[in-house]
């Protein structure tokens, strides 16, 4: 935790990489693993934690540790960006791809072939009656 601190105060004050590099990686599995539970896509997943630790770093002059730990704030920066993706375009833009992408489209060949076996079924069906009428 002192070490978590120390690293915090070395970006605040000194924008210190080798100190984003160790928070980041203190925290990148635990945030992935939250952001896979939340979409249960892996290459979303991998984007969304990117984007938090991008707005983590960038944002970490407002973090007060008289408030909450920092993994309370890294956790709530998260949620708040899975909660913008779920809210964006680019979400609502997926779904309906997805949506389309599950009807099954027919070819006209497939058309043509569905009606023959249409017209297959009826004739044999005639057929059937007949044979069941001459037998009686």
């Amino acid at each position: 935790m002192d070490r978590e601190k120390r690293w915090i105060k070395q970006i605040q004050t000194n924008a210190s990489e080798s100190a984003a590099n160790e928070l980041v990686s203190k925290y990148y599995k635990e945030i992935y693993a939250f952001s896979y539970k939340q979409t249960l896509d892996k290459d979303l997943s991998l984007d969304l934690t990117q984007e938090i630790f991008i707005s983590a770093l960038q944002s970490i002059h407002t973090y007060d540790r008289k408030k909450a730990s920092f993994r309370t704030w890294l956790y709530r920066l998260a949620s708040n960006k899975i909660v913008d993706y779920y809210r964006s375009k680019s979400y609502r833009y997926t779904q309906m791809a997805r949506q389309i992408d599950d009807y099954e489209i027919m070819d006209e060949e497939d058309m043509v072939i569905s009606f023959e076996y249409k017209e297959d079924v009826k004739k044999v069906t005639a057929i059937v009656n007949e044979l069941e009428s001459s037998a009686q």
